[in-house]
């Protein structure tokens, strides 16, 4: 269980700062009273209710004003300037005056004993918690200024609770209490400080993944749409992908009276390349063929696979001339590849249909259907051919 406590960051964090600082504070208040001791004992100057009351009174004095003091100076510093927000600024000001009321009627000229007078100064407790959980640092370090100047100038003006009942010793016993109840206020500040660093530390983390997992969703969505509208053989569209793509293209150009041209691509006789070779040679039959119409297509061009041996090729401002020579091209190509299938080499050509748009046409289908029919007609010409309809 203590293995645990010690392993636990919020505790440990802590523990070490407060660690350090308390012994920086001892340490300045010693180093304080020894240096006094030796000029008091240099000029000859008596010490004031004894040796080591002085030394004792003095090594407090200094301890307490740097744990009172050091934090303070430090978040002034560090979290200048300060934005107030007319809510927080409320805030402080009604602690501010419970503070102040709450000192007046303790250590100020109002003091009245009550039933339990040891529990008058731990009143100021409760203010200086509540500003050590709910306000900023920099307002619970100056609230204990406050309360600390307040008791310091009321005992030694003799007013107050320490004066009333410590007449003699009013000084060190106010030390030693707020030695240990501003300590403890800011070793409670410390804890919350920690805490809000871990959940801050703990939200990016959080808000990191969020974005990271809202990342891979995204990314798996585009790869999911990626898959959806592409042909995973030739990685070129499939017929969704293509005529998705190209309707949009297609209303442009058709609104725009400008040209554009399809060419619809068949592999001849792919059948028998598959019956005879095999499924692996047709499908390298089907990626050459992709290959070479990426090869002869235009930036523009868009591309697709829309049946088990027929591809399609969109060109816009392409008019019959051009689509043409570009089909040609294609096929001329195609026509000179060879697979390498049981160590023998596989010949296979393809036959084309080529149309352009005309002003009746209202969508890529029509096109299409003029495409099909000129293919149609090569195929019945003796195919390894362009038609054009």
């Amino acid at each position: 269980m203590n293995r645990k406590l010690k392993q636990h960051t919020l505790l440990t964090s802590v523990t070490s700062l407060a660690r350090v600082f308390i012994v920086a504070c001892i340490a300045i208040g010693v180093i304080s009273a020894l240096f006094g001791v030796g000029i008091y004992s240099l000029v000859g100057i008596e010490w004031f209710n004894g040796l080591y009351v002085g030394i004792l009174n003095w090594s407090i004095s200094n301890a307490l004003a740097a744990i009172v003091f050091t934090p303070a100076l430090y978040f002034l510093w560090r979290n200048w300037p300060h934005p107030v927000t007319p809510s927080e600024f409320s805030k402080l000001l009604l602690l501010t005056l419970t503070v102040v009321l709450l000192c007046y009627f303790i250590f100020g000229p109002a003091y009245t004993t009550m039933t339990l007078p040891f529990l008058q100064p731990a009143l100021l407790l409760f203010p200086l918690l509540y500003a050590a959980t709910r306000l900023s640092p920099t307002a619970t370090s100056c609230m204990n200024m406050l309360v600390f100047f307040a008791a310091w100038v009321g005992s030694n003006q003799g007013w107050g609770y320490f004066y009333y009942h410590h007449p003699k010793t009013a000084e060190v016993t106010m030390q030693f209490f707020f030695l240990f109840t501003l300590s403890a206020v800011l070793l409670i500040q410390a804890v919350f400080i920690q805490r809000k660093k871990e959940q801050q530390k703990l939200t990016t983390m959080l808000e990191q993944k969020v974005e990271e997992r809202t990342y891979e969703l995204e990314r798996a969505k585009h790869e999911a749409l990626a898959l959806s509208v592409t042909d995973h053989l030739t990685q070129l569209y499939n017929r969704r992908g293509f005529f998705e793509k190209v309707n949009q293209q297609f209303v442009k150009y058709h609104d725009a009276q400008c040209t554009c041209s399809l060419l619809l691509l068949d592999l001849d006789q792919f059948k028998a390349i598959n019956d005879k070779y095999g499924h692996a040679t047709g499908d390298e039959v089907i990626r050459t063929t992709a290959h070479k119409l990426i090869q002869h297509s235009r930036a523009s061009d868009i591309a697709g696979r829309i049946g088990g041996e027929e591809f399609v090729l969109f060109l816009p401002m392409a008019n019959n001339h051009t689509a043409l020579a570009i089909a040609e091209k294609i096929r001329a190509d195609i026509e000179q590849q060879d697979i390498i299938a049981d160590n023998k080499h596989v010949k296979f050509t393809v036959s084309i249909g080529v149309s352009t748009l005309q002003a009746s046409d209202q969508h890529i289908e029509s096109m299409l259907k003029r495409a099909d029919k000129a293919l149609y007609q090569a195929k019945n010409q003796g195919r390894n051919q362009a038609q054009c309809s």
